[in-house]
């Protein structure tokens, strides 16, 4: 009994323990001190047990995101954006392991989804930056890593929609400006195949 008591005891210290390194990453991004806050979570997850943390890689994406808007990291955090999206999969794929559907998740419905959906908008707003530079390239990248983002958002039950005419459209101007015509028929093909009308687009501002 009385080492079922230490053993509690231990579990219980590293628990708190776990919990209050995560309360620290929080509690940083919340400050706004996002080198602090990308330190602690990478720490965090760096050891092995804490890997099955679901709320760690929900952290972990919240802070990545934040990390890809900040003038100041943003250039020395090689993909901010796609490391926070690979996070949120790591995410899902743990909680979808919970036995209890209703306990499923629970993060990212009161955080309103915000870390896909703000991942979709900025892939997006990035493009749009890109394209009206004329770098459409890059245009093209991000769109691409927009209607990604935009599947998984689907994929979830986030939301009803299932394509993303306007993204898919600029998709293809982009690869075809860019001189990539097959990559260009791809994305052209998927507006023909749904015989959507291309009427009424402008370009993006």
């Amino acid at each position: 009994m009385k080492k079922l008591i230490i053993l509690l005891t231990i579990t219980l210290s590293t628990m708190n323990l776990m919990a209050q390194k995560l309360d620290k990453a929080k509690d940083y991004l919340t400050k706004g001190k996002l080198a602090e806050a990308k330190t602690e979570i990478d720490n965090f997850l760096n050891v092995e047990k804490n890997k099955t943390s679901s709320e760690a890689w929900f952290q972990k994406a919240k802070i990545y995101i934040a990390v890809s808007r900040d003038a100041a990291m943003k250039t020395s955090v090689a993909d901010a954006k796609s490391t926070a999206f690979d996070a949120i999969k790591e995410y899902y794929k743990l909680e979808g392991a919970v036995k209890d559907s209703t306990k499923r998740y629970i993060s990212m419905m009161m955080d309103g989804n915000t870390p896909l959906v703000d991942l979709y908008r900025d892939y997006s707003a990035e493009g749009a930056t890109f394209y009206n530079a004329n770098n459409f390239g890059d245009a093209l990248g991000c769109f691409q890593k927009s209607l990604d983002v935009f599947d998984y958002l689907y994929e979830k039950k986030i939301i009803n929609q299932s394509f993303d005419t306007t993204t898919v459209l600029y998709t293809g101007i982009c690869a075809e400006k860019a001189n990539k015509p097959d990559v260009a028929a791809v994305y052209y093909g998927k507006i023909a195949e749904r015989r959507i009308q291309s009427e009424g687009f402008i370009e993006l501002s």
